[in-house]
């Protein structure tokens, strides 16, 4: 339709524009995982703005390219453009616009492992909402608020958080943020060992996914159900999971996602005692998540082949991967977890160097 469009061969009704076609085909494309797609739409509606010199619609289509430089891992990229947002609604104030950028710039610095401006993000989010819309944003803050607390292992607050944001989307019968947060409080079920819990917001959260055919959400589900069997020592169904989330992962070419399969899947090869495939599949998930600059999935593949390495015998090589994860964890500001490590890296020098006083050390 859209060639045909374009090419002039068939006019337009009236009842739509070449605004609206752009703006509903991006969405599609990024509901399919198609960002190369989506951005090439996203700029061809941002440029019938700006010879409309609809600013509104100028916000919109930068955030919305911002958005997808996001999802590929392009962060600088992507608050450039969050800030391109920003200079416009600074000197023409716009309704519904501020709390969303806000909250974007927010799960960039997540994503960057900077939590604390993550936290200010999301904060001012909350107290930007300036309309009913305005809602949703605000559930989206709590969302990330909660996942930001699940990182710090305080997940009580996460789990309220999760509810805060559930509430706001239930009044709005908004399912698919309603996947998302379900997702989320599995996640955290997960962290905390409630396997049957955990297990029942991921069919939750896949149900509502199913739904809106958010086919990343779907992957995203899939893949924390194989987690949470691989880590429960279940490899079989972890197996089956992890399959179904590399398949959607791969069409749609989401590299960071890929690297948390291949984390699931060397955790799987790891309950199955085979150590060169566990090592293989860790080893590229660290590989992907040091080129994308991704802290959080770095420390958790790097800690866990470091275990695997300690299992295996190799101490030396065990302390360096440690030591990798702890610096991971140190730029995410986790300083529980980092003193754990430098406290486990002692330990095991101690073991190198009285090898005999091996039975006497709790690892």
């Amino acid at each position: 339709l859209l060639n045909v469009v374009e090419n002039k061969e068939q006019a337009l009704p009236e009842s739509i524009s070449f605004s609206d076609i752009f703006f509903q085909l991006g969405i599609c494309y990024e509901e399919l995982g198609r960002w190369e797609y989506s951005l090439s739409v996203y700029q061809k509606l941002l440029k019938i703005h700006e010879e409309n010199q609809n600013l509104a619609g100028q916000v919109e289509a930068f955030r919305r390219i911002g958005r997808i430089h996001d999802k590929k891992g392009d962060w600088e990229v992507a608050l450039s453009y969050y800030q391109r947002c920003l200079q416009i609604i600074e000197k023409h104030p716009i309704k519904n616009v501020r709390s969303r950028i806000y909250n974007n710039i927010g799960v960039i610095y997540v994503s960057k492992g900077d939590l604390e401006q993550a936290l200010h993000y999301f904060n001012q989010t909350i107290h930007s909402v300036d309309s009913d819309m305005g809602q949703y944003d605000m559930a989206h803050a709590f969302t990330n608020m909660g996942i930001i607390a699940n990182m710090r292992h305080d997940h009580k607050a996460a789990l309220k958080h999760y509810h805060q944001a559930l509430e706001i989307y239930s009044q709005r019968q908004d399912n698919s943020d309603k996947a998302r947060v379900y997702l989320n409080i599995g996640m955290t079920q997960s962290d905390l060992k409630h396997w049957t819990e955990s297990i029942d917001s991921f069919k939750q959260c896949l149900e509502l996914a199913d739904e809106s055919e958010d086919k990343q959400l779907i992957a995203m589900a899939y893949l924390n159900t194989g987690k949470a069997y691989a880590r429960q020592e279940e490899p079989s169904k972890a197996n089956e999971y992890a399959i179904k989330a590399y398949r959607i992962f791969k069409r749609m070419g989401d590299e960071l996602s890929l690297a948390e399969v291949n984390y699931v899947l060397g955790l799987i090869h790891g309950a199955r005692d085979n150590f060169q495939g566990a090592a293989k599949y860790l080893k590229d998930s660290i590989r992907v998540n040091q080129q994308m600059d991704y802290p959080e999935g770095l420390a958790e593949s790097c800690y866990t082949y470091a275990d695997l390495l300690r299992e295996n015998g190799d101490i030396e090589q065990a302390k360096e991967y440690y030591q990798k994860a702890s610096e991971a964890f140190e730029k995410l500001k986790l300083n529980e977890e980092v003193e754990e490590i430098k406290d486990l890296i002692n330990k095991l020098s101690q073991l190198q160097d009285s090898p005999t006083e091996e039975t006497t050390i709790n690892l």
